[in-house]
């Protein structure tokens, strides 16, 4: 059996969560899917002097963005060897995402209409720069 890889982006949103359960969802249907469950810590861009200076912070930061894939987790009770939890760092949720698919074999990103980094028209501004530049289908919650 191959496996077929989705990507679910995961921020802890209400829309971010919909979009867990929809993948959780698929993967229920089919024992083939695989996911992957990412959020991308939102890094300012900081020079190494600044990375220094704030360190501390961007620690504390980094754990609470684990905790927040902790919430991803107890949503996948039940697809234990079927799933896989990812932080990633930039300072462009986007260009991380796209990044990500570009790197990986995934038929199939999910994503939630509105994140925590605000509204640009109908769809928030990751899921729509995701949605026109990804080389895979995206399946946008609301």
């Amino acid at each position: 059996m191959a496996k077929k890889n989705m990507l679910v982006c995961f921020d802890g949103t209400e829309l971010s969560a919909k979009a867990l359960d929809m993948a959780i969802d698929f993967a229920k249907a089919d024992e083939e899917i695989h996911l992957d469950v990412v959020y991308v810590a939102p890094i300012p861009a900081l020079s190494e002097e600044d990375q220094q200076k704030y360190a501390e912070l961007l620690d504390m930061l980094t754990k609470d963005c684990r905790d927040i894939l902790y919430q991803a987790q107890d949503q996948l009770d039940g697809l234990e060897d079927r799933y896989e939890t990812f932080l990633v760092k930039g300072s462009d949720p986007a260009a991380e995402l796209l990044k990500l698919i570009d790197s990986r074999d995934y038929y199939l990103a999910i994503i939630g209409s509105r994140g925590l980094t605000g509204i640009k028209g109908y769809v928030g501004s990751v899921s729509y720069k995701v949605l026109q530049n990804a080389c895979i289908p995206v399946l946008i919650t609301k």
